[in-house]
């Protein structure tokens, strides 16, 4: 199974790149509002709210898969082993189940009662490494990969949009999106996050630190999420998720 390395990470190069834009500016403003402290095996790469819960994934090696449960405040609820080199981790509202994709291009869902991971379809994303976001509509998946944004249906999984020039950073900034009610975001290495309307078009930037794993990118709670990661081995370590709000009314 094939782990993440943040120094293999940075010596590749993708073929996204920010791109100028004349449209204004979004207006949105970061505001750190949450943290949670998240022990994991590996790397701290997804974070999603059930309405109720938080769900973390890590990756980096399907024989330490972990997910923790948290409760609205951070504090941590329960934590199950998996079977999962993950990559992402969504939580859908109209069938109130919670996916997962992992670095074997599954879609997968996990079961918060048993702590049981299943199949639901094998090797259905364009990417190992991607780390993609469910549309909180849950009819659309997005996964970038390489600054080429595909667009799926679900459940049917369907790629049925493929856009290309998407701004982001090199790897592995370059395969992680996230996505709200209005905005998708994607981010490069210098804590710079793209804000792009669901066609792809960029309407704007905003900053968040540099620090964060670059497949920690996610849409959780009404607030964007990244993780300074536990960068860990088998022996596992504590990453940061850090919470920002964007303004009144974005969701």
């Amino acid at each position: 199974m094939k782990k993440l390395s943040l120094t293999t990470a940075f010596l590749m190069f993708c073929a996204c790149a920010p791109r100028a834009v004349s449209l204004p500016e979004t207006g949105l403003q970061p505001s750190l509002a949450m943290k949670i402290s998240d022990e994991v095996f590996f790397h701290n790469v997804g974070i999603t709210f059930d309405g109720k819960y938080y769900y973390t994934i890590n990756g980096g090696n399907e024989g330490y898969g972990k997910v923790n449960r948290y409760d609205a405040e951070g504090n941590l609820v329960s934590s199950s082993d998996v079977q999962v080199d993950g990559r992402a981790i969504f939580y859908n509202p109209y069938d109130g189940k919670i996916y997962i994709k992992s670095y074997m291009r599954d879609l997968l869902v996990y079961n918060p009662k048993t702590g049981d991971v299943s199949v639901v379809a094998e090797g259905i994303f364009n990417d190992n490494q991607s780390s993609p976001a469910l549309d909180p509509s849950g009819k659309r998946i997005y996964e970038l990969v390489d600054g080429t944004l595909y667009v799926m249906n679900f459940p049917s999984m369907e790629v049925i949009e493929t856009i290309g020039g998407i701004p982001c950073g090199e790897f592995p900034y370059s395969c992680t999106i996230a996505a709200s009610k209005d905005y998708l975001f994607t981010w490069d290495e210098e804590g710079t996050v793209y804000v792009l309307d669901k066609k792809g078009n960029q309407l704007g930037t905003l900053k968040l630190k540099d620090t964060f794993h670059g497949m920690s990118l996610s849409w959780a709670n009404g607030m964007i999420w990244g993780a300074e990661d536990a960068d860990a081995s088998s022996y596992g370590g504590v990453g940061t998720w850090f919470g920002y709000t964007l303004g009144p009314g974005v969701k």
